[in-house]
């Protein structure tokens, strides 16, 4: 195997996943195997296309702690602990994905404080508009914005003319468009095609991401 050959794998499963969203489709049921097997797909195209180089550990840890995530958001009917549970997953893959984007910083902030300013203004609001809804999750949802606020700025700070800066950062905005369409369709109001778009965002977020880490650490740079 090799990393075309696991990039194709991981399409496969993503399109399957996306698809069994809609109720009305004949393969729903395969969500079951899908969804877990997003994330140690994705972890096999990443071995693919870095074993030659020194990976990075971190990287797969991350990795992991999405996979439980998933896997503890698939069990939120059983019992709501496990939504819990995958807030808090989800809460460390972020801390791991800030960490790694640290590691590779090409340069601050400042020299984009226009775009951080209008990331955090997008942040406060959608935390704003949650706010009254959350009930005895305030804290904990507050903290879980700040992180992945956090992640996406700290991702801006790569964003240059290197493909693999662009990839992270179209990445990191993807993962806080599907967690807010995640928490909007919770505790707010009912997100048409919800499903469907969580999927594909967060699907894409992870792709982007892990991708562009990768033309990182190939390029040695």
């Amino acid at each position: 195997m090799n990393g075309k050959i696991s990039k194709y794998i991981f399409f496969a499963i993503s399109f399957l996943e996306i698809v069994s969203q809609f109720d009305f489709f004949p393969i729903q049921s395969i969500h079951n195997f899908t969804k877990p097997m997003l994330m140690p797909a994705l972890a096999l195209f990443f071995y693919f296309e870095t074993k030659e180089t020194s990976s990075n550990f971190l990287i797969y840890l991350a990795l992991f702690f999405a996979w439980l995530g998933d896997v503890f958001l698939m069990l939120v009917d059983k019992n709501p602990i496990y939504f819990m549970l995958g807030l808090g997953s989800f809460l460390v893959m972020q801390i791991l994905y800030t960490r790694i984007f640290n590691l590779f910083t090409i340069n601050g902030l400042v020299a984009k404080k226009e775009y951080a300013i209008a990331l955090i203004l997008i942040g406060i609001s959608i935390f704003a508009y949650l706010f009254p809804k959350l009930a005895d999750l305030k804290i904990p949802v507050f903290f879980y914005f700040m992180a992945i606020l956090t992640m996406v700025l700290s991702a801006l700070t790569l964003w240059n003319k290197s493909k693999f800066g662009a990839a992270i950062f179209v990445g990191a905005v993807l993962f806080m468009v599907s967690d807010s369409l995640i928490a909007i369709n919770k505790f707010q109001i009912s997100v048409p095609f919800a499903g469907f778009l969580i999927m594909l965002t967060y699907i894409l977020a992870q792709w982007f991401i892990v991708n562009g880490l990768a033309l990182r650490l190939r390029s040695g740079n």
